[in-house]
């Protein structure tokens, strides 16, 4: 059972994975080492899944896609061969499995509309057989990852973005970072064979440029007494200022770890992060009072157990590298 100090921690962690512990120590109150003794304990406990980095791969060129996939059986043989395949899948940045009508969905990401046809293909020629039927949206915009549900007390600062142009090595650090976001300077360094400086250098510039977004944490939510519901909404007669106050409001409840614009059957995509169903009635209740007359479906899946959270998968390393 978590306490509100290893929630505040777990906040700290998830805004900046590579908070040093006596930064960390300051904000919730303890010593540097009861924080390091706590961050192990939360890493045994697999609370905490791992480090990893929010990369922005639009600004790489890369578009998103959900693919929904319901299976004809599900049983635990079944599961294991789908799941081994796409977690080993080189373009599948997310793979969850849940409740309902869809077995399990994946993000994919491509670089242009013939590659994730390809991709598409490739995907359904391996477990064809096995499906019963698959849908797919695009997302449009990604507007925030964050573990509001654990402390709102810290507020994120917006910086003005600089050009910046990246070459194989700021890749190959990408790589890196998205497995193992609280390594070090001199640990990716070592791993990359160039100097502390290079490393810190190209962090900054990367963190500076906005293709580094933030540095997260992977939390196993069967660990913690917490919920996550992927939700789908389809808005009618839409314009801009009703979608500003849509994005308002989701970006303003404590429940919503992240959401995005989607094209598709759907054109909201939301998770929700909750304690029992009372708070996810309470979320839908709130939704519906202020976008009722506009808000035409809606579809809640409970999230069973994320596989895969890959924010640069190895296809999109093989991509860059290949390119230049």
């Amino acid at each position: 059972m978590l306490d509100i100090k290893d929630k505040q921690i777990l906040y700290l962690l998830s805004r900046d994975a590579r908070m040093p512990a006596p930064q960390i120590a300051k904000q919730v109150h303890l010593s540097k080492d009861a924080i390091l003794y706590r961050m192990r304990q939360l890493e045994q406990k697999k609370v905490i899944q791992k480090y990893t980095t929010v990369v922005d791969l639009k600004k790489l060129g890369y578009r998103t896609h959900i693919i929904f996939l319901e299976f004809n059986q599900f049983d635990s043989k079944t599961e294991q061969h789908i799941l081994s395949f796409l977690i080993a899948f080189p373009y599948t940045i997310w793979v969850t499995t849940s409740s309902g009508k869809w077995d399990v969905f994946i993000d994919v990401v491509s670089k242009t509309a013939e590659q994730f046809d390809e991709l598409l293909t490739t995907i359904l020629n391996k477990i064809g057989s096995l499906l019963h039927s698959y849908e797919v949206l695009e997302t449009i915009k990604e507007y925030q990852y964050d573990h509001k549900y654990l402390d709102q007390k810290t507020t994120q600062k917006q910086t003005k973005k600089i050009e910046y142009t990246l070459d194989n090595l700021d890749f190959q650090l990408l790589s890196s970072l998205s497995q193992h976001a609280r390594n070090s300077s001199i640990e990716l360094a070592f791993s990359l064979k160039i100097s502390h400086d290079k490393v810190s250098y190209r962090l900054k510039k990367l963190l500076q440029s906005g293709y580094i977004q933030q540095f997260s944490i992977l939390i196993d939510f069967d660990t913690v007494p917490i919920s996550c519901y992927n939700c789908f909404f389809q808005f009618t007669q839409l314009n801009k200022i009703k979608e500003n106050k849509i994005i308002h409001f989701f970006e303003s409840r404590k429940e919503v770890l992240y959401f995005a614009k989607t094209a598709g059957r759907y054109n909201f995509n939301v998770d929700i992060m909750v304690s029992n169903a009372s708070e996810l009635k309470s979320f839908m209740i709130a939704l519906r009072q202020q976008f009722g007359d506009i808000l035409s479906s809606r579809d809640t899946f409970l999230m069973f157990s994320q596989y895969k959270n890959d924010y640069f998968p190895e296809g999109v390393l093989k991509d860059l590298l290949n390119k230049k």
